[in-house]
């Protein structure tokens, strides 16, 4: 493996998540389990064990999932490098803080991949290159909820196993939009949560059936 293509941890799964870590969690089920068409008799393949909450708490729901990983220490189902192995069929990817780690042109190639595979749903978070101060929701009447951020872009990447972030080097929530359509995907749910992005995507032209 080129270590200079996919850059990864495991370090930290070994850690308790600090408490807005445990919220990422929550958008990342609400997602799949709210969000999404998926049923339970379909495949959920996730990309990136992480800590293994997220296919676990699935399974626990009775949902088929399967797990590929990069890096052995996770124990996924497949150890693979998704830029390379042939990826096999599913109704649906979840990536939460993968994408990230790879070049962004070959991002771009694991969706038109997913695409050509027809795999109906994607569904992915990645981080916002910011540094935040106050992140706060409240809920007003009439109004519902709102969020207070106050936040400033960073000037280059923090962290040694990124190779982009929204709001470096010309990457947008709306250039994100732009390749996903490019490579086959529509989306139609997009959100920020404190200094992440959740995309839903479904294959272009499956939205409409």
């Amino acid at each position: 493996m080129d270590q200079k293509e996919v850059q990864y941890s495991h370090e930290w799964i070994y850690k308790l998540e600090t408490p807005s870590h445990w919220i990422l969690y929550w958008n990342q089920l609400d997602l799949v389990l709210n969000k999404s068409e998926i049923s339970k008799e379909q495949l959920i393949m996730e990309v990136g064990v992480g800590s293994g909450l997220t296919a676990e708490y699935l399974k626990r729901k009775g949902y088929n999932v399967k797990t590929i990983d990069i890096d052995e220490n996770k124990s996924p189902d497949i150890v693979a490098d998704i830029t390379k192995y042939d990826l096999p069929n599913a109704d649906m990817y979840i990536a939460f803080e993968i994408f990230e780690h790879i070049p962004i042109d070959k991002v771009f190639e694991v969706w038109t991949k997913l695409a050509s595979k027809k795999v109906p749903e994607l569904i992915f978070s990645v981080p916002y290159g910011h540094k935040t101060y106050l992140w706060a929701e409240i809920w007003l009447p009439i109004f519902g909820k709102k969020t207070i951020n106050i936040s400033r872009k960073r000037k280059r990447i923090q962290s040694k196993h990124h190779h982009w972030e929204i709001g470096i080097n010309n990457i947008s929530v709306s250039e994100i939009e732009k390749m996903l359509k490019q490579s086959g995907y529509i989306v139609t749910h997009s959100y920020r949560y404190r200094n992440h992005h959740f995309f839903l995507t479904q294959l272009s032209g499956s939205h409409e059936v």
